[in-house]
């Protein structure tokens, strides 16, 4: 039997950060995402 759909909601503040604060934000987001990446296109590529 299917689960019940239910209604979902998302919410998206803007956080209050300096010029410098965002910039070491953005460089550290980028070095998690690059190895991320590039571990799941290893992965999917060996499963085909």
């Amino acid at each position: 039997m299917p689960r019940a759909r239910r209604p979902s909601f998302i919410a998206e503040f803007a956080p209050h950060t300096t010029p410098a604060d965002e910039s070491a934000l953005d460089k550290r987001l980028d070095a998690a995402r690059n190895p991320y990446n590039a571990s799941l296109g290893e992965s999917l590529r060996g499963s085909t």
